[in-house]
């Protein structure tokens, strides 16, 4: 039966058979909509493996792409098959990728530092365009985190993964799932003592041999407002970043006040759809 098979497994049983429902008697109802999307995103996704096994909480994967054979896990009743939709299949990166290798001067090993990794997707993908670069994770929910370790270790990729949040100053956070639809890709965080999360400022971020940060993704569900809206916190570390790929949630603050900070560090801004794109001119081919 077909509510029994990919892509339907990955909806909850419940909803599977509320859909089911739907499909049989009443299959206009506006409610369901977004589970058509998710279910022909879904679809595709699972077009593009070429093996696969599923257990009760995984879908273990193995795809192509460019040439090279990667394996992936991703979490059933989660937003990781919308998140690898829109990496491997839309490939929402990559005319940011372009544009920094046409514009900007990079090293031959480039250290790229993903803030907000989510289960390492992103960073699989940017391993396969920048040919032996460095990697660093950062990803405040811990359950995300180990995803991502497992992403990466499954690829062989000796990143660093961290279960860290970039934030304005150096202290203790929790997750908070009040963000959007509250699922796993839009997890944010709260100071709280004793909080399991670290904080850790753009300075900290940083190497300490004094080289600069090739390429800065920053996908962190708002908190892009307070780390870089803050007047000392982040002029440090732009200086020395050479390109940083941005989205930028317009549900938290005003996206122009981001936009004069990177301006006022010397960065040229290129909006391409969801995301923005800033380029550091001191790094850019004359």
């Amino acid at each position: 039966m077909k509510f029994f098979s990919p892509p339907y497994t990955f909806l909850p049983l419940k909803e599977r058979f509320l859909y089911f429902l739907r499909a049989r008697f009443s299959p206009t109802l506006p409610q369901f909509r977004e589970t058509d999307r998710f279910l022909l995103k879904t679809g595709q996704v699972f077009a593009c493996f070429s093996s696969y096994t599923l257990s009760r909480r995984y879908l273990d994967g193995l795809f192509s792409y460019g040439g090279h054979q990667l394996h992936v896990r991703l979490r059933r009743n989660s937003s990781d098959p919308e998140v690898f939709y829109q990496i491997f299949i839309e490939e929402e990166y990559l005319r940011s990728i372009r544009l920094i290798r046409e514009k900007v001067q990079l090293p031959e090993t480039p250290l790229i530092i993903d803030a907000g990794a989510n289960i390492g997707l992103a960073a699989l993908y940017f391993s396969l365009h920048f040919t032996g670069c460095r990697l660093k994770l950062l990803e405040p929910f811990e359950e995300n985190a180990a995803s991502a370790r497992e992403n990466i270790q499954r690829n062989h990729l000796g990143a660093e993964v961290l279960q860290a949040a970039l934030w304005q100053r150096e202290t203790e956070l929790q997750a908070d799932f009040s963000f959007r639809d509250g699922k796993e890709w839009s997890v944010t965080v709260l100071e709280s003592p004793q909080g399991p999360i670290q904080g850790i400022t753009p300075a900290m971020l940083l190497p300490a041999d004094g080289s600069t940060i090739d390429m800065l993704k920053v996908d962190i569900e708002g908190s892009e407002f307070p780390v870089f809206l803050d007047p000392n916190s982040p002029d440090a570390m732009l200086r020395n970043t050479r390109a940083l790929i941005m989205e930028i949630h317009d549900d938290k603050g005003d996206r122009e006040q981001l936009k004069a900070v990177f301006a006022k560090n010397d960065f040229e801004c290129i909006e391409l759809g969801e995301l923005s794109l800033f380029l550091n001119r001191s790094f850019m081919h004359v």
